[in-house]
């Protein structure tokens, strides 16, 4: 059919969209809060194109899990669900999914193979409205595999945003009818070429320097040893299938529930182990790499001889949800020829060798040690920020998360102070001076010590918390004449709890205001008695000195977690903002590089987003801490 161009002016959007839900039911990408995904939408406003979302719109002709069947008491119940939809702003990639979603769930049948009739059914009644790409994400490469970024056919209607209108073609006799409703007027040459300019502007900013055509030729010579190569990364998660626009496997399954058994069809993914699992427990593809070779095959070989398509789109969703970093578009330049030799990257969990040089008893049960890295280069050369903590190693035992309680100002080396309280700070308790130990790091932020310049800074602390502020009030003594006033309120259980007692009168001489206290009354003591975070307000205890805070004054908060919180409240309520106050949070870390999980706080992970936060930050985790 001929196609038509019109174009449709902006404030006609609306009017635009009135007249798709007369074909349907429109979906749409629209944020959720969080992202943009494919959503059912009742106004034009709710729509937004500002980015190519990740989600996937093939959700909606093949879900993540159907009912295929019902049976009870003997009596089978199929029903095949097809209601009229309109999908709304569907990418050229996947428009090209639907491509071959079509070829393999239906056309594929005509060559005497059955049609998939869920499938089937729900593409006949569906209305595709492509959106052009004005810019392209990272890892699309729609470019070299001939999909986009303008679509070309597959669809009713495509949309290209020219500025302010938009250029409308039709691509099928419904999307002729639609337009004609609309009345819209016939798009001038300028407005074609408009949208020749975007295209070209979209490929320019993609940078793609490879194209597959052929690929099919090479492939069988070239898979074994990419798939080897990239296989090895692999952990077979199923991300990239899942997230594919043209992926199609399925399992089947039956689930009980009283006398009604319903069977029901849901995705697969063929990197799992099991999607070969045959009766024996036999693996017909055991390997990664033989998974990742029926991947790449089935991608590049199989639906190009079957239907005379390649089966990725160039989308790059695969290569965006990745946690092992494999991109589809490396693993076909690799298959080219144009692969770059695959440095090994450095391993993030591998440690440091390091000797401790100094030990030092704080407390009964907290040491402080002195450490300094083996190699030459690394003790000239390593450094951190005041906030930051390192991972160490106390090998046979396992490794720990520790503040670095020094100045970065000390070159060398480094200080780390050590609850004896698990068995990694138990191990590390029993080692002596020249003792190996491995560090990764620093990680984490910092404490603002550059935005507070000029400014006056108090610091509150609780217990061993000081360790995790000492290296930001050394740093602040080191450069004293950038700071105007800077306190320090600290307090501890008792005087046999408090930490690095020796330097009290040090950072006095320094010009720091010092203010020691002890939970409770205890022999020998004579300094104060109350809680730390008592000392600021309005009545303080009779034996507890009242501190002036100064109003404009920035607050560094680190202590037990409970202490925290109540620090932070008091000081709210005697008039400072929780944007002004910072705190560091001790989660549950592992990694330290925001992989394991372990320190999750909502969409945050502590040791990769902090641990420094404001207290600000802190009250928008709600009920996820």
């Amino acid at each position: 059919m001929d196609r038509q161009v019109y174009k449709l002016e902006k404030e006609q959007f609306a009017k635009f969209i009135s007249v798709l839900k007369s074909e349907g039911e429109v979906i749409a990408p629209k944020s959720n809060g969080v992202d943009l995904v494919y959503a059912p939408i009742e106004r034009a406003s709710e729509i937004d194109m500002s980015k190519i979302p990740l989600d996937c719109p093939k959700n909606f002709v093949f879900p993540i899990t159907e009912k295929v069947l019902e049976v009870e008491e003997n009596n089978i119940k199929a029903l095949i669900p097809s209601k009229k939809r309109v999908l709304f702003g569907v990418r050229p990639c996947d428009i090209a999914a639907f491509r071959c979603l079509r070829a393999f769930f239906e056309d594929y049948a005509k060559e005497g193979k059955v049609s998939d009739p869920f499938v089937t059914s729900k593409l006949n009644s569906l209305t595709l409205v492509a959106y052009n790409c004005p810019e392209p994400k990272e890892h699309c490469f729609c470019v070299a595999m001939g999909t986009g970024p303008a679509a070309t056919t597959s669809f009713d209607l495509a949309l290209t945003d020219i500025g302010n209108a938009y250029l409308v073609e039709t691509g099928s006799a419904k999307g002729d009818d639609i337009a004609r409703r609309l009345a819209l007027p016939t798009a001038s040459s300028e407005d074609k070429e408009r949208k020749e300019e975007v295209k070209r502007a979209c490929i320019e900013k993609m940078n793609i320097d490879f194209n597959v055509e052929g690929i099919e030729n090479i492939v069988l010579k070239k898979v074994d040893a990419t798939a080897q190569k990239f296989g090895k990364k692999c952990i077979a998660c199923g991300g990239c299938n899942f997230f594919c626009p043209s992926c199609s496997c399925f399992n089947v399954t039956d689930i009980a529930d009283g006398k009604v058994v319903r069977r029901e069809q849901f995705w697969d993914s063929c990197l799992y182990k099991g999607f070969t699992w045959l009766a024996g427990g036999v693996f017909e593809r055991a390997s990664i790499d033989s998974r990742m070779k029926q991947r790449i095959l089935r991608k590049l070989l199989y639906t190009k001889e079957h239907f005379n398509a390649y089966s990725c789109t160039g989308c790059g969703r695969c290569s965006q949800v990745c946690p092992s970093y494999i991109y589809m578009e490396d693993m076909i330049k690799d298959l080219l020829g144009l692969g770059k030799e695959e440095e090994m990257p450095q391993n993030p969990y591998v440690p440091k060798l390091a000797t401790i040089i100094n030990i030092r008893d704080l407390t009964s049960d907290i040491k402080s040690f002195t450490i300094e890295f083996d190699d030459p280069e690394l003790k000239e050369n390593w450094t951190f920020k005041p906030g930051q903590f390192v991972e160490v190693s106390a090998f046979g035992y396992g490794e720990v998360p520790l503040s670095i309680s020094s100045s970065p100002t000390s070159k060398g080396q480094f200080e780390v102070a050590v609850r004896n309280s698990g068995k990694v700070t138990i191990a590390l308790h029993k080692m002596r001076i020249g003792d190996k130990i491995g560090v990764r790091g620093p990680y984490g932020n910092w404490w603002p010590y550059e935005k507070v310049k000029g400014k006056n800074v108090t610091i509150v602390a609780g217990g061993i918390g000081l360790a995790a502020v000492s290296n930001i009030l050394r740093y602040m003594i080191a450069n004293r004449l950038d700071y105007k006033k800077v306190q320090l309120l600290y307090g501890a259980v008792g005087p046999d709890a408090l930490v690095f007692t020796d330097e009290y009168e040090k950072w006095r001489k320094a010009g720091v205001d010092v203010h020691i206290t002890c939970d409770r009354r205890a022999e020998g003591w004579t300094g104060n008695v109350g809680l730390v975070t008592a000392m600021f307000n309005e009545n303080p205890a009779p034996e507890l000195e009242k501190v002036e805070i100064p109003d404009d004054a920035t607050l560094i908060v680190c202590g037990p977690p409970i202490m925290i919180n109540f620090a932070c409240q008091d000081l709210m309520r005697t008039g400072f903002k929780p944007e002004n106050i910072y705190i560091s949070l001790e989660g549950h870390m592992k990694c330290g590089i925001g992989k394991c999980g372990h320190c999750n706080i909502g969409t945050k992970y502590v040791c990769k987003d902090g641990p420094i936060f404001t207290y600000a930050e802190r009250q928008t985790f709600g009920d996820h801490h």
